[in-house]
């Protein structure tokens, strides 16, 4: 029956986490590609997974042999019985947020992902009362089961999405759960039988196998007991909490889709399976080698601001996460437990997972006013590394100077990056970055010290800020708002994230003149004035400071699709931004998804569609796809054009949304406006790329006239709503810019 156990083990497993991203991607359309989506719905996985090893825990320490295979099949059954997939319900799709969001996963997989949820604890508990000559010590299914984790993860960008409608992935995702039922049956059916055969199951004495801890010598007290459950949850929650870090990290500036949220939840899981394996002590001494640079390093960026190369930066905080999981798992290795309490182990590690989850959806939004949670992961991760066999003696007690003088350091001494906005190098680095690191190497030593000089360092960088007078932040389901006034005091600037959504001078004479990616001697003005006096009726998804309001003319209806109530309510303030209070257009500001409100339009409405949505410096993805492009062409007038904004620093998005353009039998041309960071800063002009596009040839003439305007490059095929391919952006053209908002950070 071995074969049984493991293949009911590692199908549960794949079929986990093969419906993570299968839910999250159907939900992103309805909540704006919001990379909030990723990390509401890993907070709910965790949560169902905690109800699940729960319930796996009561059911095998409260019901006898018999009635646990009865009433997990009742489960099972019930979970089969259900549809999968999600769909938005009455009015949830209209107020998008984490308690709908909720709702939305809870109704279209709660039961069958909690059913599955609880098969690793469960089996693995059934294996132990079995009379297999490994029942001791069934610890190696855990990492069956890490591995069926990750190659369902792996499954799903690279098999099933692109293979698979929703519905044919809803129909696949159902037959596998039919077939790991009859497993887990055939399992419980086997612990039953020798349950019969041999009588109630005496609780292992203790392990006597190679890899499991041997039992106390004597009663353990309480209190060393929850000091021992409170160290499981702590181990669980620092490379969990480290994983949602880097994730948002990544989706936030690139794109909120399944590939970039499987690779850190795959790197995590594949630290699972390394802590847990039988070189798992060797990965655990590894790990404690790797985690002092990875951390400083990681630190340096932070402290220099630096995100180039992307690829090297990703590659670091990719390594970053490796190296703590392998840390706390190895240290959850070195401390589970015997048979008896297997489920209470799993347990507290699910209790630990679920707190990450809520501590980044609901808590950190709450107490912090920007992304400080990941730093503070960074910081927790310190404590997993073991103490040294000596504290800091004589001279050495100098050491805990550092974390002080380090901090008052970063927080009060001049700013550096690592390049010049010439390209040279900055002549602060030196002191700004090898002094820093010079330090926390040399207190790497001593676990406690470079825990104390890790924290101030992040303290100290968040601490000093960007150097601008911030007039108002505030934090949403969307992301980070941000106004200043510029670092000149000349400009007032709406910020997202890391990207600039628009800007304003605050000379009282220039009052309302479009800047950032919308001035006039960029495209979006090109565009305005060549046309501007054929658009009776212009329709913008995307509101930011509202600065193309002020291409509105007497007479003009100009119709704003804004999903967030926060940059609504910061854009119709005339305190801060004036466009739309100033604008000669009448202007209307509807609130929701602009794809889904859009679609509620009558088809023919706007002579112009400007396709304007950035979550900090990513384009919902689903925006650009071939059906969001068609239903845009259907809403536009005959002779109508598409303006698509495409600056990004990373991602290439105009062969794609070209692709899509053509397939609605549309015709494009591109301009990008290049800057350098000296006129930036003097003129508050950014560099910016955009796209025009339009099924009636004649309107794209004024600009295929003009040196400034080119036929875009078109990709093989376009992105859709049940694929987009991310790599292929990264990688397809290194002009990819001009690099689109500037960064704030």
């Amino acid at each position: 029956m071995l074969p049984v156990f493991t293949a009911a083990t590692f199908l549960g497993a794949a079929l986990l986490f093969a419906i993570q991203p299968f839910a999250a991607r159907q939900a992103l359309p309805v909540f704006g590609g919001s990379p909030a989506v990723w990390n509401t719905a890993v907070m709910f996985f965790q949560t169902v997974l905690l109800l699940g090893y729960i319930y796996a825990h009561l059911l095998t320490t409260r019901l006898g042999a018999r009635a646990q295979v009865v009433v997990h099949g009742v489960v099972l059954a019930g979970a089969v019985a259900l549809p999968i997939g999600l769909g938005a319900g009455p009015g949830l799709g209209d107020t998008p947020g984490v308690w709908a969001l909720l709702a939305i996963l809870a109704m279209g997989v709660g039961l069958p992902f909690f059913a599955v949820s609880s098969a690793g604890p469960l089996i693995q508990r059934w294996f132990g009362a079995t009379d297999h000559r490994t029942a001791h010590d069934p610890y190696f299914l855990y990492a069956a089961s890490n591995a069926g984790s990750f190659v369902g993860l792996l499954a799903y960008p690279f098999l099933i999405e692109p293979a698979l409608s929703v519905s044919e992935q809803a129909v696949g995702w159902r037959i596998g759960f039919v077939v790991f039922a009859v497993l887990v049956m055939a399992c419980g059916l086997r612990m039953w039988s020798v349950a019969r055969r041999t009588g109630p199951a005496l609780e292992p004495t203790g392990p006597t196998g190679s890899t499991a801890p041997p039992p106390p010598a004597a009663a353990e007290p309480r209190g060393g007991r929850w000091r021992q459950r409170a160290a499981w949850m702590f181990f669980a929650f620092v490379p969990s909490s480290l994983m949602i870090g880097v994730t948002q990290y990544l989706s936030t500036d690139i794109a909120a889709v399944p590939l970039l949220w499987i690779v850190p939840l795959g790197l995590y899981l594949l630290t699972f399976v390394a802590a847990f394996s039988r070189a798992g002590d060797r990965v655990s001494a590894v790990a404690q080698r790797v985690w002092p640079f990875a951390a400083v390093t990681v630190v340096l960026a932070f402290l220099l601001d630096a995100r180039h190369p992307f690829e090297a930066i990703v590659v670091l905080h990719l390594v970053l996460l490796a190296a703590a999981g392998c840390l706390c798992h190895g240290r959850l290795r070195a401390g589970r437990p015997g048979v008896a309490r297997l489920t209470e182990f799993y347990l507290f590690l699910s209790i630990g997972g679920a707190l990450a989850g809520v501590f980044h959806t609901f808590v950190a939004p709450a107490v912090f006013d920007d992304l400080h949670e990941y730093p503070l992961a960074i910081v927790l991760a310190c404590v997993a590394m073991p103490a040294a066999a000596r504290a800091p003696s004589g001279w050495h007690r100098l050491l805990w100077l550092v974390p002080p003088a380090l901090l008052l350091g970063v927080w009060l001494g001049p700013r550096a990056t690592a390049m010049q906005p010439d390209g040279s190098r900055d002549p602060l680095l030196l002191l700004t970055a090898g002094v820093p690191a010079l330090l926390l190497f040399l207190v790497s030593m001593h676990p406690r010290v470079f825990l104390a000089t890790t924290a101030a360092l992040l303290l100290g960088v968040v601490a000093r800020g960007d150097g601008s007078r911030i007039e108002l932040r505030e934090r949403t389901f969307f992301g980070v708002h941000t106004v200043r006034i510029s670092h000149d005091g000349r400009f007032r600037e709406l910020s997202h994230g890391t990207a600039v959504h628009g800007s304003e001078s605050l000379d009282p004479a220039a009052r309302g003149e479009p800047l950032a990616y919308y001035h006039r001697g960029g495209p979006a003005g090109h565009v305005f004035a060549t046309l501007g006096d054929r658009f009776a009726r212009v329709g913008l998804v995307g509101l930011g400071a509202g600065s193309m309001a002020a291409y509105g003319r007497e007479g003009q209806a100009f119709d704003f699709f804004e999903i967030d109530p926060t940059v609504v309510r910061i854009a119709q303030d005339p305190a801060w931004f004036s466009f739309l209070d100033s604008s000669a257009a009448d202007v209307r500001v509807v609130l929701g998804d602009g794809r889904l409100t859009l679609a509620h339009e009558p088809d023919g409405t706007y002579d112009c569609l400007v396709l304007d949505a950035f979550s900090s410096d990513s384009v919902p993805v689903h925006l650009l796809t071939q059906e969001a492009v068609a239903l845009y062409a259907r809403k536009l007038s005959p002779g109508g054009v598409l303006l698509f904004h495409l600056s990004n620093r990373h991602l290439d998005l105009a062969p794609f949304a070209a692709a899509a353009a053509e397939s609605a039998g549309m015709a494009c041309i591109e301009s990008r406006d290049e800057r350098t960071s000296e006129q930036v800063a003097e003129t508050g002009r950014q560099a910016s790329r955009w796209m025009v596009a339009s099924a009636d040839p004649s309107m794209l003439e004024p600009f295929a006239r003009d040196v400034r305007w080119e036929v875009p490059r078109v990709a093989s095929r376009p992105w859709t709503d049940a694929r987009a391919d991310i790599v292929a952006a990264l990688r397809s053209d290194q002009r990819a810019g001009p690099a689109g908002p500037r960064d704030n950070r």
